[in-house]
């Protein structure tokens, strides 16, 4: 194990195999080395420095301000070696993969050149499950293999058409459910008397209503 500079660091985002990094679990971290308990060494590529495992405690590092963190370094043939990796440490441990995060590391290892049955080993599911998760991409202008969220599936999949930039980064931060769930809790909460203050809640719906209308003209016009 070694100790490297927490500034040389790099955090390679193109080959994180999560959706995001949790400000949520990075807390916890930082609450933990507050407290006096040691993580784990972080996993670095010896000649980029770039970080292979451990992209929130390095983030949890550098809330504290701490100078060096403890390091594994490993050496990579290739940048789909390293992502390989990757999947496979994050799949093992700390913060769990959700759903999403899988399908989109099951596609990026197909795209890499691995078989099912690796991807399969690398990201701890069956063979049967990598086939199932590959039917759920569509293709963004670009070209680009988009993992398409469960509540977006009946939505964007089957699409002649390549989704735009606009709803490729909907459904990245859609929470999963499907849209009538949303429109049923707002339902339900308005429903029952509950009445929001705020703003904010006021001019947020008068703009849900707007963009509804506008939405039931196009597809009027279309049909």
């Amino acid at each position: 194990m070694s100790s490297i500079k927490t500034v040389d660091l790099v955090l390679d985002f193109s080959l994180y195999p999560r959706n995001d990094v949790s400000s949520q679990h990075v807390a916890s971290l930082v609450e933990a080395l507050q407290s006096g308990n040691p993580l784990p060494p972080i996993v670095v590529e010896r000649k980029s420095l770039r970080v292979v495992d451990g992209f929130h405690r390095v983030k949890a590092y550098q809330k504290t301000r701490a100078h060096s963190v403890p390091v594994i370094l490993k050496d990579y043939k290739t940048d789909a070696e390293l992502f390989a990796d990757a999947v496979r440490l994050n799949a093992a441990h700390g913060r769990s993969f959700d759903t999403y995060d899988r399908r989109r590391a099951v596609v990026r290892l197909i795209e890499l050149g691995f078989k099912e049955k690796e991807v399969a080993e690398i990201v701890r599911i069956t063979t049967p499950r990598v086939a199932d998760f590959l039917k759920s991409t569509c293709t963004a202008q670009g070209g680009e293999t988009v993992v398409v969220k469960s509540g977006l599936r009946s939505v964007l999949l089957g699409r002649t058409a390549p989704i735009t930039k606009k709803m490729r980064e909907r459904n990245r931060t859609w929470s999963g459910m499907e849209p009538s769930f949303h429109v049923n809790q707002l339902i339900s909460l308005l429903g029952s008397g509950v009445l929001p203050g705020g703003e904010g809640f006021r001019n947020g719906m008068d703009m849900l209503v707007e963009l509804w209308a506008e939405s039931k003209r196009k597809m009027s016009r279309a049909s």
